[in-house]
């Protein structure tokens, strides 16, 4: 069974008790943003504005010219959730924490080092 056909009240309670945001995202590379508003509950108008202000999309024409079509990588929309939410601490670092299996070996390096970099300028606050 896909999470997406279990029961709303069984979803809703997984996402309090995890707020894996991974799991909320639909396992595909590149979404469209009418998937994006469907699996998060967030506006269309919303997540097209913020991944337009980000440029963190794809955009290709393959109509009458009339419309681009906008396709977000996965990452970016679980970054999206994380820098959204309203939780503790704690809760964010599970959610940041959880993507990074969707990294290389090499990027996950780069991840450490610009971790450890932010770490020394903010101090132990």
């Amino acid at each position: 069974m896909s999470a997406a056909t279990l029961p709303a009240p069984v979803r809703h309670a997984a996402e309090k008790a995890t707020l894996n945001f991974d799991w909320i995202v639909p396992q595909k590379p590149m979404l469209r943003i009418r998937e994006i508003a469907a699996a998060t509950g967030m506006g269309e108008t919303f997540i097209e504005d913020e991944f337009k202000a980000s440029e963190k999309f794809h955009a290709y024409n393959g109509g009458a010219g009339k419309r681009d079509s906008i396709r977000v990588p996965r990452l970016f929309v679980i970054e999206l959730l994380v820098k959204s939410a309203r939780y503790d601490a704690e809760t964010k670092l599970d959610a940041a924490l959880s993507i990074l299996r969707e990294f290389s070996g090499v990027e996950l390096l780069r991840i450490a080092e610009a971790a450890r970099d932010l770490a020394a300028k903010k101090g132990t606050r």
